[in-house]
């Protein structure tokens, strides 16, 4: 049998009080949901404002989205976001990574989602990745950066290409033209690198360079 994916959504509508909808879906096939449920939620122009989206799997909270609203079309698996104010990424029931965004798209048949424009992510040791855009995967619980990315570890600052995380692992995989700063006189380059949250671990893969600035003339390479 497939897992079973429940979402639990609080809604504010515009025009009257709080109600709960739940959507649930499997990764197999199922049955219809009933016509005026079906008919309600396929209206054009459904607003809702002050949405929180609550993601689930295997009955373990997976994702959290506060937003001030929520655009469904007619007969569209996606809905739209807006103004989103906060959001958490879960593993195990815990939050383990926080973030922030302007719009995004959640699809309600995949329970996958994706986040438009500059993104914050932060972790609960205090470490920020600012990237443009992110896609988060339900059935893998992954997420991955659509733009370049701006890492703050401690007193390091990292710059990249691509970022994607793993929650199974809580590791980031951080590629192209990788540069880690550390203060003003040193820097690493890298092809790759894979950060390790929980252990705040740090791993170089491919062609490794540090460069060592000793005065405002002189420069070591290794």
């Amino acid at each position: 049998m497939g897992k079973r994916v429940s979402v639990i959504i609080i809604l504010g509508l515009c025009l009257s009080g709080l109600f709960v909808y739940r959507y649930i879906a499997s990764d197999q096939e199922v049955a219809d949901p009933p016509a005026a449920i079906s008919e309600e939620k396929a209206d054009p122009g459904m607003y809702f404002k002050d949405v929180v989206l609550i993601g689930r799997r295997s009955g373990y909270k997976q994702w959290q989205i506060d937003a001030s609203m929520m655009v469904v079309g007619e007969g569209e698996n996606e809905a739209a976001i807006k103004d989103i104010g906060s959001g958490m990424i879960f593993q195990d029931g815990e939050p383990t990574f926080h973030f922030t965004g302007q719009e995004g798209i959640w699809n309600r048949r995949t329970d996958d989602f994706r986040l438009l424009g500059q993104v914050e992510i932060t972790t609960e040791k205090e470490e920020r990745f600012l990237t443009d855009g992110m896609q988060y995967n339900s059935s893998k619980g992954t997420f991955t950066s659509s733009g370049p990315v701006v890492a703050y570890i401690g007193e390091n600052q990292l710059n990249a290409e691509r970022m994607e995380g793993d929650l199974s692992t809580k590791q980031l995989s951080i590629s192209g033209h990788v540069e880690i700063k550390q203060g003003e006189k040193q820097r690493i380059l890298a092809d790759h690198v894979v950060y390790d949250s929980e252990e705040q671990a740090v791993e170089l893969f491919g062609n490794v360079r540090l460069e060592l600035k000793l005065g405002a003339d002189e420069e070591i390479d290794a």
